[in-house]
C-alpha cells in the first residue's frame, strides 16, 4: 500500500500526495516496499538540495568559491528571471564553462518582462 499524505489548510484539503517507498540492501535486493516497488517517477527538482549538499560536503562549492546566492540557486527551481540567469552565468564562469555547455537548454521565462 502506498504512503499518502493529506495537506490541509483549516477544513480545506489543499493537496494529497502519494508516495512509494523502497528500501534495498547493499546488493540492490528489495527488503521493504510500500506501494509498487517498480513504479518509475521523474524526481526533477526535488533532488537539487541533495545534489547541492553532496557538492558542499565534497568541497566542490568551496573550491570554486560559490556564494550563498549561488548555493541557493543550486537548490532551487526558477523561471528564468534575470537575477537567476545572472547567478547561473556567474557560476558557469567560476567553473570555466559557458552557456553552450548546458545540456538541458533554456526556455522563455514565465515572467514576460524578463528575457533570457
Amino acid at each position: 500500500m502506498p504512503i499518502s499524505c493529506r495537506v490541509t489548510r483549516g477544513d480545506l484539503t489543499e493537496s494529497i500526495h502519494v508516495a512509494f517507498a523502497v528500501a534495498v540492501d547493499e546488493n540492490g535486493q528489495i527488503f521493504f516496499s510500500s506501494g509498487d516497488p517498480n513504479y518509475l517517477t521523474c524526481i526533477r527538482s526535488s533532488l537539487k538540495p541533495f545534489q547541492a549538499a553532496a557538492s558542499i560536503k565534497a568541497g566542490a562549492v568551496d573550491s570554486v568559491k560559490f556564494s550563498d546566492e549561488e548555493i541557493a540557486l543550486m537548490c532551487a527551481s526558477h523561471q528564468g528571471e534575470q537575477v537567476h540567469t545572472n547567478t547561473a552565468i556567474s557560476m558557469l564562469k567560476k567553473i570555466d564553462l559557458n552557456i553552450e555547455d548546458y545540456e538541458c537548454g533554456a526556455h522563455a521565462p514565465s515572467d514576460k518582462k524578463n528575457t533570457i
